[in-house]
């Protein structure tokens, strides 16, 4: 695209300023960001710095409000209240689009572009020395990862194309409907559930309920439960099916041992009440079981195993490697790393 001279030396101009100002603003953006957003920054480019001046919308072409364009991706709307609030903590609000957050800018029956936009300033640090561009605006959007990943995949579609289609933005407007329809569902999860259609339940959830409520009852310290209670709930009713007991039977069996050592985790608990109570009898009902060899159970290296215990059923169980233990105990700052360790999710 050819630029007009006076356009491309005003663009010569701002763009080291705002290259500066985006370095200070990324890690600032950094530090007040929780771990689990995605942030993003980019500086116009000349081409998009020249077409949005003869757009005629940007009313100081020496100044424009979006020359440093930010977004922070947040997990869902009940997030974004959160991010505005952190944002504004760290810089002086010039304008917000839209105004009223309680007022749409579109029809009901439009899909069109809507997401938050903060457009504001530098907030110097107390006894900080000036720099040239603590006085420029600069955009941030606020979205969810679904308003983002519709961003993404239909951007060019709508608004960088060589040509015109009524049905690629009616496809683009579509998904845009269903996104929007996906985030209510799960920001209304809750008042969702206590509706007709879906308060409901199943012998599994029953289940699992009651196992999650018998493991809050054993361990009340705090600390001693993983945030995750329903995969520890999981990984128990696993362990009792493994060995061929039913959730209550585990139980019992734990509670006449009666030991729960605070350098084990409520599964390696169970688990060496079990091994403590039913010996090798216990960890050989795995291969009798599981006759297809796919079942098999983690034993940390705190839980003894019986030395009767035949061959068949030691290929059942998953132990952390001795070479390993022991370069940890040799190089504690070195991460642990195993063989087909699985991926944490």
């Amino acid at each position: 695209m050819k630029v007009p001279r006076s356009v491309r030396l005003l663009f010569e101009d701002l763009q080291p300023l705002y290259v500066d100002l985006k370095g200070a603003v990324d890690l600032r953006m950094g530090a007040l960001k929780s771990p689990r957003w995605h942030y993003e920054s980019r500086v116009k480019e000349l081409e998009s710095f020249a077409q949005k001046l003869e757009t005629g919308r940007e009313r100081h072409p020496s100044a424009p409000e979006d020359m440093l364009g930010c977004t922070i991706v947040v997990e869902n709307h009940g997030a974004v209240a959160v991010a505005e609030s952190r944002i504004l903590n760290e810089f002086t609000l010039d304008s917000r689009r839209p105004k009223d957050p309680a007022r749409a800018s579109h029809p009901a029956e439009s899909f069109a572009f809507e997401d938050l936009r903060l457009y504001v300033k530098w907030k110097p640090d107390a006894g900080a020395k000036s720099r040239p561009w603590e006085d420029r605006v600069f955009e941030v959007q606020v979205k969810t990862y679904l308003q983002h990943a519709w961003g993404i995949a239909t951007h060019d579609l709508i608004y960088k194309s060589d040509s015109v289609s009524w049905g690629r933005s009616r496809v683009a407007y579509q998904a845009k409907a269903m996104l929007e329809n996906a985030e209510l569902c799960i920001g209304q999860a809750a008042e969702l559930t206590r509706s007709a259609v879906l308060a409901r339940t199943d012998d599994r959830t029953n289940e699992l309920s009651k196992v999650m409520a018998a493991i809050r009852t054993r361990w009340t310290e705090e600390g001693t439960l993983p945030k995750d209670q329903l995969r520890l709930a999981h990984n128990l009713m696993d362990l009792a099916s493994k060995v061929g007991l039913r959730i209550d039977e585990l139980w019992k069996v734990f509670d006449e041992v009666n030991e729960k050592p605070l350098d084990l985790s409520p599964y390696a608990a169970v688990l060496r009440a079990l091994v403590t109570a039913r010996g090798a009898t216990l960890l050989e009902s795995i291969a009798r079981i599981d006759k297809k060899g796919r079942a098999f159970v983690f034993v940390p290296d705190e839980v003894e195993l019986p030395a009767d215990l035949s061959t068949a059923a030691s290929a059942r169980l998953i132990r952390i490697p001795l070479a390993a233990t022991k370069a940890t105990v040799e190089a504690p700052s070195a991460p642990l790393q195993l063989a087909n360790d699985p991926v944490a999710d």
